[in-house]
């Protein structure tokens, strides 16, 4: 049997950055497998430099369930998911945009595939957005 590789152990954290609640966009069946990759954006037509390769999801088998996908499931239509960002090169720019029930998107390259919206913002990255807010 593989071992599944999960998020907390590549970034070294016990939570995800954020959370979203998400919705795949019509006739879109999308498959989860390792080394998939989705992009991340703020805006549904992002320039490319604000698309990001850097925020990996790890989708829940439902809205109601704890599970996650396993690779070679499909995601569900609607549903939620884990989002990690796993560089932190970029962390200073996410952490400037990520808020509770911001709109954001996932694209498969320029197509979006599904439309988010943040619920919940980790303490860590919430706690810094107020430092900055406040010039701490």
């Amino acid at each position: 049997m593989k071992k599944i590789i999960n998020m907390k152990d590549v970034v070294d954290r016990d939570y995800p950055d954020f959370i979203i609640k998400y919705e795949l966009t019509e006739a879109v069946q999308l498959s989860f497998f390792p080394g998939c990759i989705l992009n991340f954006a703020y805006d549904v037509s992002p320039i490319i430099e604000e698309t990001f390769y850097d925020v990996f999801p790890e989708f829940y088998q439902g809205i109601t369930s704890m599970q996650l996908v396993r690779p070679g499931e499909s995601i569900p239509n609607k549903g939620m998911a884990d989002m990690w960002i796993v560089s932190k090169r970029n962390i200073d720019f996410h952490q400037a945009r990520l808020f509770e029930n911001r709109k954001c998107y996932l694209l498969n390259g320029s197509h979006v595939v599904a439309k988010c919206r943040v619920i919940k913002v980790s303490r860590e990255i919430s706690k810094s957005q107020l430092q900055l807010n406040h010039g701490s």
